[in-house]
């Protein structure tokens, strides 16, 4: 694969997708929560979704690859949250 195609690779994971509910997230992010169905389309706000996966982390039996893939989704939304929806 050439530079090219490598940079317009990485550079289409870490574009934002503005959903249908508004929520502006990563393809990568997206691709991972789809992979644990997770729909985030289903969700009104970041604060929604980041307590689903919380739920998730703490409720479920995951290996710790899948915890930390999930888990750097959450902090990665979290933080997106903070910068969008918080009054500095």
């Amino acid at each position: 694969m050439d530079l090219d195609n490598e940079l317009n690779k990485i550079t289409k994971e870490y574009e934002l997708v503005k959903l249908n509910n508004g929520l502006l997230i990563e393809n990568k992010n997206i691709d991972i929560l789809k992979k644990y169905e997770i729909d985030p389309n289903n969700y009104s706000n970041l604060n929604s979704l980041i307590f689903e996966i919380e739920r998730i982390l703490n409720d479920y039996d995951l290996d710790d690859y899948e915890y930390d893939e999930l888990d750097n989704v959450c902090k990665s939304l979290s933080e997106k949250n903070y910068y969008l929806n918080t009054n500095k």
